[in-house]
C-alpha cells in the first residue's frame, strides 16, 4: 500500500536498523504519497486517524471540566454539590448528580485520552453532555437561531461535546490507543 515517497522513506530507515513497524503503520495511515496517483493524499479516508484526534480532543475537554470538580470535591469544597442540591431540591440528588458528572467528565475523559473503553466512555459522555445541554441549558436553545435572549454557547457547547461522544461510541478508539475496541 506504499507508493513512491512513502516506500522510499521506510526502506531507507529500515536499512539503518530502526524498528519500523510503528512507522509503517503511521506512514500507511497518512498515505505519504505515490508517484502514480499525484499529490499527497493525507486527507483520504483516514478514519482511524480521525477517530484518534476526536477521541483525544473530546477527552481533554471533558477532563478540563471534570478534574477541577474532582479536586474541589477531594479537598472538601462542596460548592458544586451545594449548587446541584439547590437546583434539584435534595442533598441526595445533589450528590448523585455530582458523582455522575465527575465520573463522566474526569474518569471517562481520561479513558478517552488514553484510549481505554472508548465506546462505553463515549456513550457515557454523550448521555451526560446531551443531558446537560437539554436539562441545564434547554432554555438557551432558541438563541442558537437568534431567537430570544438566551446565551447561544450555553446550549451549543455541551451538545457538541455530547455529539462527539456519540460519534466515538460508533467509531471506537481509532488506530492509536492503548486498547482497541
Amino acid at each position: 500500500s506504499f507508493g513512491g515517497t512513502g516506500f522510499f522513506i521506510v526502506k531507507r530507515l529500515n536499512t539503518r536498523g530502526f524498528r519500523t513497524r510503528k512507522l509503517l503503520r503511521i506512514v500507511d495511515d497518512l498515505r505519504v504519497g505515490s508517484c502514480s496517483t499525484g499529490p499527497m493524499q493525507i486527507f483520504s479516508n483516514n478514519s482511524g486517524f480521525a477517530a484518534t484526534i476526536l477521541r483525544i480532543t473530546v477527552g481533554a475537554i471533558c477532563m478540563a471540566h471534570g478534574v477541577p470538580k474532582l479536586l474541589a470535591l477531594v479537598s472538601g469544597n462542596l460548592g458544586f454539590v451545594d449548587q446541584m442540591s439547590a437546583m434539584f431540591g435534595s442533598s441526595l440528588m445533589g450528590w448523585a448528580i455530582t458523582l455522575i458528572t465527575v465520573v463522566g467528565e474526569a474518569i471517562c475523559g481520561l479513558f478517552l485520552v488514553i484510549g481505554v473503553r472508548v465506546r462505553l466512555s463515549g456513550l457515557y459522555i454523550a448521555a451526560l453532555f446531551i443531558g446537560i445541554a437539554v436539562i441545564m441549558h434547554g432554555s438557551d436553545f432558541p438563541a442558537m437561531f437568534g431567537v430570544g435572549s438566551g446565551n447561544q454557547g450555553k446550549f451549543e457547547f455541551p451538545f457538541l461535546i455530547g455529539i462527539g461522544g456519540l460519534a466515538l461510541a460508533f467509531l471506537g478508539s481509532g488506530r492509536y490507543s492503548v486498547m482497541q475496541d
